[in-house]
């Protein structure tokens, strides 16, 4: 399949939810190791037995370990994706367009904080700071574009 401008956006996007994905689950699993096996308070229902509290750690430690693999996974996904997006960014000759690729997608940086990125110093950023994330938007398609470029040349 040939990559075209918008399936090079739809990888960029995806590299950006993973990441997101992997920061949550993440914490996720900080929470579950911080509460794993602390104590519960029985419930008791007439005319029921009770399970042992052994049954509910049980759960949690399993629960654990699969969330852990889980992460696991996402970690290695997203260390090879953002190999494969460094390699190609760093064949892309134009040095704004890297730094904008890589503030966006590996710093998860949002429009706002690139164009002060590039343009926080001007004399007029501030009243003029529309402007200036529209050239980051059009400096982002070349980039996209470039990207493209860099790929078909890797994988001809």
């Amino acid at each position: 399949m040939a990559v075209t401008a918008r399936t090079m956006r739809q990888r960029l996007d995806a590299y950006v939810d993973l990441r997101k994905e992997l920061r949550m689950q993440a914490m996720r699993l900080d929470q579950m190791r911080q509460t794993i096996g602390d104590i519960r308070s029985p419930k008791y229902e007439p005319g029921k037995a009770s399970s042992g509290p052994g049954d509910g750690v049980a759960r949690d430690v399993i629960a654990l370990e699969n969330l852990e693999l889980r992460v696991a996974e996402l970690i290695d996904h997203e260390e090879s994706e953002h190999d494969d997006l460094e390699r190609m960014i760093c064949r892309v000759t134009n040095a704004q367009q890297r730094a904008l690729l890589r503030l966006r997608y590996f710093d998860l940086k949002d429009w706002a904080d690139i164009a002060f990125a590039f343009f926080g110093d001007r004399v007029d950023y501030l009243t003029e700071e529309h402007d200036y994330v529209a050239k980051c938007y059009r400096l982002h398609s070349r980039a996209v574009s470039s990207l493209v470029a860099v790929h078909r040349r890797m994988f001809a």
